[in-house]
């Protein structure tokens, strides 16, 4: 919708956030008696609702499940940025309403990285979507330096090191739209080199086959309908049932 229309049907003059509970964070007290040791590569369990300490913040580390997580959202809608010049890295994302169990999800899953429950925000318009942001840390560093450039994002030539089913999946639900036949990943911010990088990774990664198709002065990539099998069977597992609709368009799976 362009933004001349949009403008038309705003009522507030602002948006504005929802509180969905307590702003206050508890001070975590250290358990020094504790002898019990996590898994490598396990979820760390939440930190929802506490307030961490600089050094327990500079010693928080991330599954490598949640690593794919967080490449599939930045790769779509996901922004990456330093509230500080010289401060550790966040991670912001917004989601529709229409999708809140995929949201929690999601919060479920970033739980140990996250503050606060997702954010309830009313637009102009008076629709609503939820907003979560990660603590600033600087196990964030390397996805920034991956990603940002003269901080604007920027598709590196190693994506595809990084890309991994979870990584599609998560990926294809926040910026994939369905067609009769194939699959549109609506990547119409990144520019035909970068649209290159991505079409390689995906062929190279999982054997899908993609064209680029212009949309005019944007781009964006189409998933054949020769790869669809393909693509189904790797992401499926990880799909939130409110996206399914994009996965069968033709089935009983409706928006």
């Amino acid at each position: 919708m362009p933004k001349s229309v949009r403008a038309k049907l705003n009522i507030l003059a602002i948006a504005r956030t929802i509180p969905t509970g307590s702003t206050t964070l508890t001070k975590l007290t250290p358990n020094n008696n504790c002898k019990s040791i996590t898994v490598y590569g396990s979820n760390l369990g939440s930190n929802i609702g506490f307030k961490l300490d600089s050094n327990t913040l500079n010693n928080i580390f991330i599954s490598p499940f949640i690593i794919q997580v967080l490449i599939g959202i930045l790769l779509g809608d996901g922004n990456i940025r330093k509230p500080y010049k010289n401060g550790n890295p966040q991670i912001q994302y917004n989601q529709g309403f229409v999708h809140l169990n995929h949201i929690l999800n999601i919060f479920y899953i970033l739980s140990p990285i996250l503050t606060h429950l997702p954010s309830l925000v009313q637009r102009r318009d008076l629709s609503f979507y939820l907003h979560l942001h990660t603590r600033c840390l600087a196990c964030l560093i390397p996805l920034y330096d991956l990603l940002i450039v003269n901080g604007k994002k920027k598709i590196p030539d190693t994506i595809g090191q990084w890309l991994t089913p979870v990584g599609l999946a998560f990926w294809a639900m926040d910026d994939g739209s369905s067609t009769p036949e194939g699959f549109y990943l609506n990547t119409h911010s990144y520019s035909y080199e970068e649209q290159l990088i991505l079409q390689k990774a995906l062929l190279d990664n999982f054997g899908i086959i993609c064209n680029i198709h212009k949309q005019g002065i944007h781009y964006k990539l189409y998933i054949r309908s020769q790869s669809m099998t393909t693509f189904r069977s790797l992401v499926l597992p990880y799909f939130s049932p409110s996206f399914y609709y994009k996965l069968f368009p033709s089935s009983k799976w409706k928006k």
